[in-house]
């Protein structure tokens, strides 16, 4: 069974994220993109969002992470071309097949 939250308290379960976040976007790969985050929910699985875009160039990624039983979970897309509706869908199609079925040891 997963458990919607992490294994550990509200307050570390935030700290991670944050330090996560300002890990992941101090990177120089990362650097010269803006992004969003926002909460969200994959796989039955709470977690954040990240869309990160470039105004120069069409490179975009969605990125979703979570922390499960003290581990971290990172699923990524990367694609060089404009974001168009079959992308968007292909991209929809395949996150709503995601699933996490990780056991706590």
């Amino acid at each position: 069974m997963v458990s919607k939250k992490a294994d550990y308290d509200s307050t570390q379960y935030s700290k991670d994220y944050d330090a996560f976040l300002k890990g992941y976007f101090s990177s120089d790969g990362i650097k010269p993109f803006s992004h969003e985050v926002k909460d969200s929910v994959i796989g039955g699985v709470n977690g954040k969002f990240i869309h990160g875009y470039r105004f120069d160039k069409p490179t975009q990624f969605f990125t979703f992470i979570t922390f499960l039983h003290g581990r971290a979970y990172i699923i990524q897309i990367t694609f060089f071309t404009s974001l168009t509706e079959q992308l968007k869908e292909s991209i929809n199609t395949f996150l709503n097949k995601v699933s996490f079925s990780i056991e706590a040891k």
